[in-house]
């Protein structure tokens, strides 16, 4: 096995470790034993657990600007189709999300991962740029909406709910269409 494929295995179960025993109390110790290996061989692939930790959240946001931001974004499809296809995404992802909450609400933490989330709110401002023209929206309006559709498939993640998302997706699509509606309509005004 690789040195990267065995790094991405580690930090698999590194993920399960901290979604069972929370940030804080997840020692070394226990990391190494969620991995099966001994505390020396972290240290091989990890300066320490804030390093994990870090990888951790970039390892998440990366998964979501490759598997939800592309949905967002395709033309090909309807905007009612995207929006099934968020719900159906909610079944392929786990406590992760959780987790990378747990980490952001932490100070601590929080401060390590700003070059993660500033990397992150830049791709959704690059997504709101996209989908600005599709949804007949300003750039601020279309990154609002980004924000929101995320916002909503991490409460359904959080609440572990499965009417959240679709009842938040489907409150989003109505407001998208009332507020696009509106704008049309104030647009048409002559003053």
């Amino acid at each position: 096995m690789e040195r990267e494929e065995r790094k991405a295995e580690y930090l698999e179960h590194f993920a399960d470790a901290f979604a069972e025993y929370g940030i804080d109390k997840t020692s070394i110790k226990k990391l190494a034993g969620a991995a099966g290996i001994n505390e020396a061989s972290i240290y091989q692939y990890f300066k320490n657990k804030d390093d994990i930790i870090v990888e951790l959240v970039k390892r998440y946001f990366d998964t979501v600007r490759e598997e939800i931001f592309p949905i967002l974004i395709d033309e090909k499809i309807s905007p009612q189709l995207r929006m099934q296809r968020l719900i159906n995404y909610r079944s392929k992802t786990d406590s992760r999300a959780k987790f990378v909450i747990q980490v952001l609400t932490n100070p601590q933490y929080s401060e390590l991962c700003k070059p993660e989330l500033k990397e992150f709110l830049d791709g959704i401002r690059e997504i709101g740029v996209k989908l600005s023209g599709q949804l007949k929206l300003s750039e601020d309006q279309a990154q609002s909406f980004v924000i929101l559709v995320y916002s909503s498939l991490v409460a359904d993640k959080i609440f572990n709910c499965k009417s959240i998302l679709s009842d938040e997706l489907e409150l989003l699509q109505s407001v998208g269409y009332h507020a696009r509606k509106d704008l049309d309509e104030a647009s048409a005004l002559p003053y």
